[in-house]
C-alpha cells in the first residue's frame, strides 16, 4: 500500500479561503486521475464555524467552477494535524506564524509560496466583503493550488 500525501489547508474560520482551496485543490487532482495518491482536508486557527459548512457565497463561486463544497465542515486545527500532515498550506502570514508558534518544525507553507502570477504573499479573506470578494479570492487560490500541484508532482515524482 502507498502512503498517501497528507495535505491541510489552513485559515482563520474554516468557511471561506481553506476550504475553497480544499475544494479546488480535490477537483484539479480528480480532473488527473491523481485523487488516490491524496488526503485532503482543512482546518481553521480558530474554531469559530465548528461544525458549520462553507460560507455560502464561497459555495456559490466555487460551484460556478463545478466544485462541490457541501460536505466540508468546519473544524479546527489540533495538536495531531502538526504531526499527521507532510503538508499544512496557509492561506496567510498570520496562520503560518500560529502553526510556528505551536510547531517549528512542520511543514507550513504559504500557498501563494508556489506561485509567481500572483505578487501577493497572503490570500485575501473575503468574509467581510461583497461577491466580488469571493470571485478574486477564488482566482488568487486557484493560481496557488496550480503552483502548488505542480510541485507536488515534482517533488513526490507523479
Amino acid at each position: 500500500m502507498i502512503k498517501k500525501i497528507n495535505i491541510l489547508f489552513l485559515c482563520t474560520g474554516n468557511i471561506c479561503r481553506s476550504p475553497t482551496a480544499e475544494g479546488i485543490f480535490v477537483n484539479r487532482i480528480k480532473k488527473e486521475n491523481l485523487e488516490k495518491k491524496f488526503f485532503i482536508d482543512s482546518a481553521g486557527t480558530h474554531g469559530y464555524h465548528e461544525g458549520a459548512p462553507p460560507d455560502l457565497r464561497a459555495q456559490k463561486e466555487c460551484k460556478k467552477h463545478n466544485i462541490d463544497l457541501s460536505k466540508i465542515k468546519s473544524r479546527k486545527l489540533n495538536d495531531d494535524d502538526l504531526s499527521s500532515f507532510d503538508y499544512i498550506i496557509a492561506m496567510d502570514k498570520i496562520h503560518y506564524d500560529f502553526v510556528q508558534k505551536k510547531n517549528n518544525k512542520s511543514n507550513c507553507t504559504l500557498l501563494l509560496n508556489y506561485t509567481k502570477k500572483i505578487k501577493i504573499i497572503d490570500v485575501p479573506d473575503p468574509y467581510y466583503g461583497n461577491e466580488e470578494s469571493f470571485i478574486e479570492t477564488f482566482k488568487i487560490i486557484n493560481e496557488g493550488i496550480i503552483g502548488l500541484i505542480k510541485e507536488l508532482k515534482k517533488i513526490h515524482n507523479i
